[in-house]
């Protein structure tokens, strides 16, 4: 009996130790293994980097994973299924069978525990393995990367990992549902945490795109006086004013922000967390607007890693020459340094970039399924708003209609719709309402 604590502190993930765990069986490479994977909450894009490292170490051949319904729908069904059958399909081609059941006990499935287990050819029976049960979640910092402190019983006495084998089938089987339609009629709840993460909540972000991805420097009162700096200041991509913005990166047309008051109010809902958006309605706009303007493209592309080199020596040059003719003010140490920090940041959040061309910063669901009355309080605000606001929209009615149903299918959009969108989308974007 073993109680192990994870953590970059002491040094190790969870996964790590269950891969030190599986190099210690004997005759690993010549018997059959399964892997028990149960879990509250899981990252179904880092399992594929688990599997791969078992592969390697173990005759790896089944794969069962369990986790709370409510994964499924902060993912988004269409979106979770959809991996899950890509994992499938991967472990398919390594001779590996995945099974997988989304665990739905009207209450939230919190638990945890990790199995790897031999069996012998001709009986199946459960021949040596090791397990794992604690606070670790099948997640980046919980699991991969250590980034939490959790605490965990890792053992290997036979008996006690059967027991744990007959535990993981039973709640499998007794909980063990479908992701579609079927459960909200078992667990209204559920039904509304997952009619709110089947959307996207909306925030004007009233932001500079210029000052943004600029570095601003504050001028001293030579600088201001002196009047013959304009042209040079243009040239060198400054931006004048009591302050001067250097624009360094080179973007030669920085976008407009195209979401316009027309689209806000036609495809969202006022809630307690912002307009509500249906999630499939945003990605469809959005992605649009992207492959139009090409910015988040062009934006990785001039700020990669080697081009940043070079532009961090060219506002160093010209931070240098201010300075030394005293136009703008000491700076901190570092000061550019933390303009580069915060540009790497930036280039690999699509949320932030997307903000630049949209005008509206996004975010999914604040809560998870276990936050009860705030969940509650945040769907009666939706339903209030669909109730009592002046006019009908989009969204509103396909709201209605989810409730009806008790589906989340109104929500989605077909083909039809979504080219009826963009074309809708396209008279939208020119609406410059003065009061928005």
């Amino acid at each position: 009996m073993t109680i192990t604590t994870f953590g970059t502190a002491f040094g190790r993930s969870t996964s790590e130790v269950i891969l030190e765990a599986a190099r210690k069986l004997p005759k690993r490479s010549s018997r059959k293994h399964t892997l028990l994977l149960l879990s509250c909450y899981i990252d179904l894009e880092k399992i594929q980097n688990l599997l791969e490292n078992l592969l390697g170490i173990v005759k790896l051949s089944n794969v069962d994973l369990s986790f709370n319904i409510s994964e499924a729908f902060r993912i988004g069904p269409a979106l979770a299924k959809s991996q899950l059958k890509t994992l499938g399909e991967w472990c398919k081609s390594k001779r590996v069978k995945l099974t997988w059941q989304a665990l739905c006990a009207g209450t939230l499935v919190h638990s945890k525990g990790y199995a790897l287990y031999q069996t012998e050819k001709i009986a199946h029976i459960v021949s040596d393995g090791v397990f794992l049960v604690g606070s670790p979640n099948l997640t980046r910092p919980g699991f991969f990367e250590a980034r939490n402190i959790e605490l965990g019983y890792i053992s290997r006495d036979l008996d006690e990992l059967v027991s744990f084998i007959n535990t993981y089938d039973d709640l499998a089987e007794r909980f063990g549902k479908k992701i579609d339609d079927e459960v909200f009629k078992q667990d209204e709840a559920l039904f509304r945490y997952s009619i709110l993460s089947e959307g996207i909540f909306l925030h004007k972000w009233d932001g500079s795109i210029s000052k943004l991805v600029g570095i601003r420097y504050q001028m001293t009162a030579e600088g201001r006086r002196n009047t013959q700096l304009a042209q040079e200041f243009v040239e060198l991509g400054i931006e004048p004013g009591n302050s001067v913005t250097l624009q360094p990166i080179g973007l030669n047309n920085l976008p407009q922000k195209t979401i316009s008051s027309g689209f806000v109010r036609k495809y969202t809902v006022d809630t307690l967390l912002g307009r509500w958006c249906p999630l499939d309605v945003w990605r469809t706009v959005a992605e649009s607007i992207e492959n139009k303007t090409n910015f988040l493209a062009q934006f990785r592309d001039a700020t990669k890693p080697d081009r940043m080199k070079e532009v961090l020596e060219k506002a160093q040059s010209i931070q240098n020459r201010l300075l030394e003719r005293q136009l703008i003010k000491p700076v901190t140490s570092g000061f550019l340094e933390s303009w580069t920090e915060k540009i790497s940041e930036l280039r690999n959040d699509s949320n932030s970039l997307s903000r630049l061309v949209t005008g509206y910063e996004t975010h999914g669901m604040s809560y998870d399924i276990t936050s009860e009355s705030e969940i509650r309080k945040l769907f009666e605000s939706l339903q209030w708003s669909i109730k009592y606001g002046k006019t009908k929209n989009f969204a509103k009615t396909r709201v209605l209609a989810a409730i009806k149903d008790k589906s989340l299918k109104p929500l989605r959009l077909s083909i039809s719709q979504k080219r009826d969108l963009l074309a809708d989308y396209g008279s939208l974007a020119n609406d410059n309402d003065p009061n928005e």
